[in-house]
């Protein structure tokens, strides 16, 4: 039941001894969690697996190890479903194509390996949802489900199922206190409301009253206020479900009624301490051990689940996600302002310096003209007033190239650095692909690579013409490899690899692996395997099924043999040997029902005689010790 796979993958082994404190926890929200206490002992192989990243199997379910302690007594863990590994899987990509449900989820999943089932009612609804992709899965998987108001859950074999609600509606009905079993874990009313008013288009106004107001009083929402709404009945329907008229409850319970109930299932509660009637869900199922079965010890249910320390962790890390793509989006916003302000900036400096340099060509061309009178003293006057002017339409040049430029500098740095190390990369990128365009052929299904060689040598002892190719051909669902080679005569030798997400075939005439060889599950298909030293097998060898009629043979030096079968299933074994030797203390024959042609020469052994005889149409085998009569059996 419960499996442990190394942190590499290379190593599973079955894991024992867990502790009574097992709790395996699911609810509706997707969190899925495994806790538990295991001890060591010499037939607990997993042991020594279990550890920080490890993966644990639990009735088909993978949980990897997130909190983990290990004492002198034994080692506690927590594990997540593996579904979360994905938190670190990215969409590198933007979703197009038919925008429905089914299709927008299997965008997302392509090439996680896991799978999905949508139920029929909302597989085929539509909803275009903006720049759905560039985001790790278990993020995209959320937004979708925000989007078409729907719910998920892990499922065995990677498989994650979604509904609109999870669960079934089966009219079940509990009254609390019913049962002394269910203890409240949440009661808050902070957010309760009773009475919304609402407005629609061209002055439509519509106010709803829950039957609720007469236990609680009336307590008034936030109004709704949606031109979209132009009929009275429809912005009615639509505030009522913008109010939350009853209480955040969960209760735990583990009383029998309901702890069959299913995951998600909606139950109606009538809660006497605060006399109200509500319809609440199964939240939550909590799973324990016992004698090597999981059963369900106990549900939450209500309408507010209560977050625990890995709910909280999920959400942290989506949380997380979120924030750093509205940090990304926000910083491509200030870069495209940035630049823009940049461009603008450089274009009014442009008009700025192209009129100042007008004035001073037209100013400098009026006092030139005005001086040339041959004066002295007026040419000194008027040299003394072009100065103090250039010097203040110096000054002036001056304080706005200072602004213009201060304003530049602040961004012209990181935005030059940015673009340079944009350029260095792409023109790397463009280097790569130009080094590798002659012998990658690239299409958008399949990447195929081919080399191929020729060889034509003559000598003196005759002509030899060899051919060899390789090639390796790259799909988004197959990998292959091929090495073949031709010889003289025209045989031809292939080598072939192929991979897929189900399976890897290697054909070959010789397949050599060199090393420590592990196999995991079954080797079928093989007409003969042959090994040149010693054989160890950790269990039993079978030969043949259960019910096979044909004869099967263990053979010795192709002489002596052990044979069985050849009639009726395990009616005869045979041991064929010129000479049996049996080296043993004791040879019992106790449990034998009949020996049958035994013919036993008299022989001595330490003292102990066996002679075989015949009497009154009986054989007997009569023992004695050193001449003195010890018994004898009667042999059929």
């Amino acid at each position: 039941m419960f499996y442990v796979t190394s942190l590499d993958g290379s190593i599973c082994e079955p894991l024992i001894n867990i502790s009574n404190d097992f709790k395996m926890e699911q609810s509706v929200d997707g969190t899925f969690t495994v806790s538990f206490s295991c001890f060591p002992s010499k037939n607990n192989h997993g042991y020594d697996l279990l550890q920080s990243e490890a993966i644990i199997t639990v009735e088909n379910q993978d949980f990897r190890v997130k909190q983990y302690s290990n004492t002198a007594f034994g080692k506690t863990v927590t594990a997540i479903s593996t579904f979360y590994d994905h938190t670190k899987t990215q969409r590198h990509s933007i979703f197009s194509g038919s925008p429905t449900l089914q299709n927008q989820i299997n965008f997302v999943l392509q090439g996680t390996g896991w799978t999905a089932k949508v139920d029929s009612d909302i597989a085929n609804l539509t909803n275009d949802i903006d720049k759905l992709g560039n985001d790790n899965v278990v993020s995209l998987i959320t937004k979708i489900c925000n989007a078409y108001q729907c719910e998920y859950m892990i499922l065995p074999n990677k498989r994650l199922h979604f509904a609109k609600q999870v669960g079934g509606d089966y009219d079940y009905q509990y009254r609390y206190k019913h049962n002394v079993s269910s203890v409240v874990l949440k009661e808050d009313t902070t957010n309760l409301t009773t009475v919304i008013r609402g407005y629609g288009k061209d002055g439509l106004e519509v106010i709803y009253r829950s039957q609720n107001a007469d236990v609680f009083g009336e307590l008034e929402a936030e109004p709704v206020r949606d031109d979209r709404f132009t009929d009275v009945k429809e912005l009615k329907d639509y505030v009522a479900t913008q109010i939350q008229d009853v209480p955040d409850l969960a209760i735990e319970s583990t009383i029998p009624e309901l702890t069959k109930r299913e995951i998600g299932e909606r139950i109606w509660l009538i809660y006497e301490p605060l006399n109200v009637e509500m319809q609440t869900r199964i939240l939550k199922q909590t799973l324990i051990l016992r004698e090597g079965k999981l059963i369900t010890s106990s549900v939450v249910f209500g309408n507010s689940l209560i977050k625990s320390a890995i709910d909280l962790f999920v959400e942290q890390k989506e949380q997380i996600n979120d924030n750093k793509n509205y940090i990304d989006e926000t910083k491509d916003g200030i870069n495209e302002t940035i630049e823009e302000k940049v461009r603008e900036i450089s274009f009014r400096f442009e008009e700025t310096e192209e009129t100042i340099q007008d004035q001073y060509t037209k100013i400098t061309n009026e006092y030139s003209a005005s001086i040339t009178a041959n004066a002295q003293v007026i040419r000194t006057e008027m040299n003394q007033k072009e100065t103090v002017i250039n010097n203040r339409i110096g000054a002036q040049y001056t304080q706005i190239t200072s602004e213009y430029n201060s304003s530049i500098t602040q961004t012209a740095q990181s935005i030059r650095a940015d673009v340079s190390a944009s350029i260095a990369a792409v023109n790397g990128s463009i280097q790569s692909v130009q080094n590798y365009a002659s012998s990658i052929a690239q299409k958008a299904d399949q990447i195929q690579l081919t080399v191929n060689s020729q060889q034509t040598t003559i000598n003196g002892l005759g002509t030899r013409v060899t051919s060899a190719e390789s090639s390796i051909k790259i799909q988004d669902a197959q990998i292959s490899s091929k090495v073949s080679h031709t010889d003289y005569n025209g045989r031809t030798i292939t080598s072939l690899i192929n991979q897929d997400p189900y399976a890897v075939s290697i054909s070959a005439s010789r397949i050599n692996l060199n090393g420590a060889t592990m196999v995991q599950g079954k080797i079928t298909g093989s007409s003969s395997i042959e090994v040149n030293t010693d054989l160890y097998v950790g269990n039993n060898i079978y030969l043949g099924s259960a019910m096979a009629t044909s004869t099967k043979q263990i053979i010795f030096n192709s002489m002596a043999r052990i044979t069985a079968g050849g009639g009726f299933v395990g009616a005869d074994m045979t041991i064929s040997a010129d000479t049996l030797y049996l080296d043993a203390g004791t040879i019992d024959f106790s449990r034998a029902g009949n020996v049958k042609g035994l013919n036993v020469q008299a022989s001595s052994v330490n003292g102990y005689t066996m002679t075989y005889t015949t009497s009154g149409g009986k054989k007997y085998m009569t023992f004695r010790q050193y001449g003195s009569y010890l018994g004898q059996v009667e042999i059929n």
